[in-house]
This record gives structure tokens, sequence and C-alpha cells, in this order.
């Protein structure tokens, strides 16, 4: 902002400058909860998201947590839409304001004669300047929604907006949103699209506008929308997982022919944890380190516990196994029923001390280590390798 061009002005500015002291009001856009954050634990790093789709750098890495620049931040909201915990929240609105907005609105346009209701999500800046010629030329059935950034509503929004009775939602691209975010939304519509293809809807029914495309033909263009159902009257909830859930299950019970389950991308957060049975020794560190509780312990029982709908796919549990006998595979449960089944993943009987019979161990664990000490000169003498058979406190007798 400094002047060229000319010395006088320009000394006058700098000489100005150190009285320049004032305050502004800076909006906090996110809310951050670190018991549900699934960046990292016990040094062992998990999602990065968040922390990929920041176009500004706001987001940083934390120990086991992350830290949001507030003064960096500019609330395009992205972080909190790739967010697969909810974590990071967005609050400019709050997503149940947004949801809730967006049902009331539906319901209004619906119980007054209105037809065939088309979302088109702008922002408030780029985005309003883009419509505000053809606003008033807009067909009767287009109700525009602006938000701060369009980058802020993401899958939970687009499909309870769906199922509050949408026949079509619409995203519209502006010159401001930076690259990364707009390969996010895209990573994010591709998703929303296969679970529309596996429901038996169009695709089409979430759309992209992009800065090249002419507005007024794309509100024009005749695609296929979302057919009559049943509107969703349920009240929009804070969890952002929940959410989800509410308004898939909505739109499968609405279905003429869903799939139960379709696969998704790589970078997708939904899918299941599979191990290799052979291997695995119930050691339970995946379950110890699961942010979400997807993986449970069985308590005093050997067994090891999954559960597919609270699985955010963070990679935590893979590195954290000693076998490497963990993986993931990106999937999601469209049928309800079998997205909330309770699935033991693995189950044996304790293993008992040879002395005393006290249950401390598995089978697993105990053959995995006598069979890889075997041969170790520690374990030479006889009887030595049965001690690993025993208790620490029969070990500790058998030895002294």
């Amino acid at each position: 902002y400094a002047p060229e061009g000319d010395e006088t002005i320009l000394r006058k500015a700098l000489e100005a400058l150190p009285e320049q002291i004032g305050e502004f009001e800076k909006p906090v856009f996110l809310q951050y909860d670190a018991n549900i954050c699934a960046h990292n634990k016990s040094d062992r790093t998990g999602c990065q998201r968040c922390l990929e789709a920041c176009p500004t750098l706001a987001i940083t890495s934390k120990g086991e947590a992350i830290d949001v620049d507030n003064y960096l931040c500019q609330g395009g909201g992205i972080c909190a839409t790739v967010c697969p915990t909810g974590a990071l929240k967005y609050v400019f609105p709050r997503p149940e304001d947004m949801a809730n907005r967006i049902r009331t609105l539906l319901t209004a346009f619906l119980n007054s004669g209105g037809e065939e209701p088309w979302l088109l999500f702008y922002g408030e800046e780029a985005g309003a300047e883009r419509i505000k010629h053809i606003i008033d030329s807009l067909p009767g059935n287009i109700l525009s929604i602006e938000v701060e950034e369009v980058g802020s509503v993401g899958l939970e929004i687009w499909l309870s907006a769906l199922a509050f009775g949408a026949k079509k939602v619409l995203l519209l691209d502006s010159h401001l949103i930076p690259e990364s975010v707009e390969n996010m939304i895209h990573k994010q519509i591709n998703i929303a699209q296969l679970i529309l293809q596996g429901l038996g809807f169009a695709e089409t029914c979430i759309s992209w506008i992009g800065r090249k495309s002419e507005l007024t033909d794309v509100l024009l263009e005749k695609t296929k929308a979302m057919p009559k159902i049943a509107e969703a009257t349920y009240f929009a909830l804070s969890d952002k997982r929940k959410a989800l859930f509410y308004a898939l299950d909505h739109l499968y019970e609405c279905s003429p022919e869903p799939q139960e389950m379709i696969e998704l991308p790589s970078d997708a957060s939904f899918g299941q944890v599979k191990i290799n049975l052979k291997s695995c020794t119930l050691c339970l560190s995946c379950a110890s380190i699961c942010p979400t509780s997807a993986l449970t312990a069985g308590g005093e029982h050997p067994r090891l516990n999954f559960q597919e709908n609270l699985c955010v796919q963070c990679g935590l549990c893979e590195s954290a196994c000693p076998e490497k006998i963990v993986s993931l595979e990106r999937r999601i449960l469209l049928s309800p029923e079998l997205r909330k089944d309770f699935h033991i993943l693995k189950e044996e009987e304790p293993f008992c001390c040879i002395k005393c019979g006290k249950a401390f161990s598995t089978p697993s664990m105990i053959e995995m280590i006598t069979g890889r000490l075997a041969g170790h000169s520690m374990f030479s003498e006889p009887g030595a390798i049965d001690r690993l058979k025993m208790c620490e406190d029969c070990r500790v007798i058998d030895m002294f």
C-alpha cells in the first residue's frame, strides 16, 4: 500500500505509520475437540486431512493434537468438511444450524406449493458477485444459500439436504476458492456421487458448477434429479458422523434398489479394518490406540471387536500393530443394519500358567514368543523355555 513515485507522500506515510495502532475483531471460525481427534496418538501419525486441506497453513501438528492459528485462519471451512470425526467443527454457522435452516427452507417452499427445489450454495464474496447479474432471472425452484465459503459445507450437509426434500445440490465455484480447497471438494463430491449411485439415484443430484461454466445454462440444463421421496423430518444433529448416517439411512429406506455396500477411493474416511487371523496375537495395541473406539478389547476375555460405523480409516491401528498384520479397506455400508453390526475379529481362550493355572496371556502370544526364542542361548537349558509359559510370579519362583 506504499505510495509510489512521490518521495514526499512516501515520507509522510512512513512518519504516520507508528501512530496507526488500533484493534479489529477477528472471527473465530472453528471449534476443536482434541478428545476425538484422530491426528496422532502415542507418537504415531494418523489423520492428516485438515493439515493437507488448509490453504493458509493455519493448522499445524502439535504433539497428539493439532493447533489452529485463528489469526491465519480465513474461515474457508474445508478443514472441518474433511475432518472425519468432527473434531474440527465449523461455527460460522454450526453444521446443525445450517442443516436445520435447509430443512426449514425446503419445508416452507414445499408447503407453499413449490416443486422440484434445487439448492445452490455460493460464497459470500465472489460467489455472490457471480450470481447477482442473474438473480432476477433464476428459475423459481432455485433456492440460493449464501455461505462464508462453499468449502464449509460437506457430505453430511449435502446428503441431509437431499433427505429433507431437495432434488439437487449445486456448489458454485469462484476465483477466490484456492486450488487445494477445490481439489478437496471434488474428492468429497466424488464420494457423494458414488453413494448416490449405490443407492440407485443419479450422481448429478450433487454437482459442481465450475468457474468457466455459464451459470444460466447449468441451471436450465435438464439433468437427472432426485425422484419424489418422503421428506425426512428429524432435527439435525451436532455429531457429524451421526448426521451423515441419519441422512444415509433415510435415503436408503427411500431407495427402490439400494446396494448394501460400495467400494470407495483410497482417501475416503469410511471402511473396515482387516487382520491376518493366523498372525494376530491379540496384543490389542490396535484397540488401545483407536481414537474412535471402532476397535475395542473384550475386557477380561482375549477378544478384538470392531464396529465399522465408527471407523474413520485414520491408519493408527495399522501403524501401531507390532506384527504388521492390520490393513484397511475403504468402503461404506449403505445398509443401516450391516453398518451397525458388532464384529468379533478374533477371539481366543486365555492362556493359563502351566504352574498355578492363572490366566495371563493368549495362546497366540505364547506361541509367537516361544517360537521366536526357541533357539536363543538364554533358553537353551532344559525347561528354560517353559518359563515363558508361566505367569510373572511362577517365573520368578522357578528361576530362584
